[in-house]
């Protein structure tokens, strides 16, 4: 496994220099791909253990399935030197949050049907820390997010036929669909019957990586 994840980190530096001429986008993808290894080992591994770090593991599940994943994959790909903390920099980050929060929705209602056996085992992860009731709101605040990032996507980052798409197709959908599983949130949130919601969360989240990449498919 590891052999492999060099190679690939490898080809990804390679085809960076060969695209840039420079090392810059090279070195500050590494850098990210090595945090993403971090994350991953230490989201279970100790002594961090990030998934019982009071919150931690929902953010850094966010950093990684987000902002990180797009900023990494822009300096990676992209055929043109990105400098630190340019409007470049920034736009690949803020196109990751949709993503990224969606993605923490994913590990946050999943959280529930182990409310239990993880607050004996001391996983104290924020549905364990706040409770089942409280934490109903934590994924709403999260849907209201991913729906106001896609707005400002739309309104500052993206072209006009882009804009179009998220304005009359992507978002409408991510409102309508984020009311029906917040809404099986708050009734079923101590119930068998939420693991349909869990289910419909993972769906959405598909679906809406595939509407997602279709539209920034172009994106310069």
């Amino acid at each position: 496994m590891y052999l492999g994840l060099a190679n690939c980190c490898r080809n990804i530096i390679s085809l960076s220099y060969l695209n840039t001429g420079s090392t810059i986008n090279a070195y500050y993808s590494s850098i990210i791909a090595l945090t993403g290894i971090l994350i991953g080992y230490f989201y279970t591994a100790k002594p961090i253990r990030l998934s019982s770090r009071y919150g931690l593991g929902e953010v850094s599940i966010f950093l990684a399935f987000g902002p990180l994943l797009t900023l990494g994959t822009g300096f990676a790909i992209s055929n043109e030197t990105i400098q630190l903390f340019s409007n470049e920099f920034y736009n690949l980050l803020v196109l990751g949050i949709p993503i990224g929060i969606l993605t923490t929705n994913i590990l946050f209602i999943n959280q529930y049907p182990d409310y239990t056996s993880d607050k004996k085992v001391g996983k104290n992860h924020l549905v364990v820390l706040l409770g089942k009731k409280a934490s109903r709101w934590i994924y709403a605040l999260n849907s209201a997010l991913a729906i106001g990032s896609l707005y400002f996507i739309s309104e500052n980052i993206v072209n006009d036929t882009q804009s179009l798409l998220f304005m009359y197709l992507l978002i409408p959908i991510t409102i309508i669909y984020s009311f029906y599983l917040i809404s099986g949130l708050f009734k079923y949130y101590n119930s068998r019957e939420l693991i349909k919601y869990n289910i419909h969360t993972i769906y959405f989240h598909m679906f809406f990586s595939f509407v997602y990449m279709i539209i920034l498919a172009n994106f310069q």
